[in-house]
């Protein structure tokens, strides 16, 4: 009989071990889905981080050559005035 009753509690005792066990997996849970909604953000971040080095890049890019339009324009009409008053 004491025996039966050991065995009980040791049975008793293991399925608490297991219900502690779960429940601390189900606590640890939502940390890696708050970890992966972290990682989606800071994902989102990095795209925008690297759409906006392209904007700027582009940018650049079109502000050279407006300042080299600009620059070859402004010496054909020195070049022009020049020539006109020589004449």
């Amino acid at each position: 009989m004491e025996e039966i009753e050991a065995s009980r509690k040791r049975i008793k005792k293991t399925m608490e071990e297991e219900e502690n066990l779960i429940e601390a997996d189900e606590e640890a849970e939502p940390a890696v889905v708050g970890s992966e909604e972290m990682e989606l953000l800071i994902n989102g971040v990095l795209e925008r981080i690297e759409r906006f080095t392209q904007l700027v890049s582009e940018l650049l890019e079109a502000g050279k050559t407006l300042f080299k339009d600009l620059t070859n324009e402004f010496e054909d009409r020195m070049i022009t005035q020049d020539t006109q008053r020589t004449d």
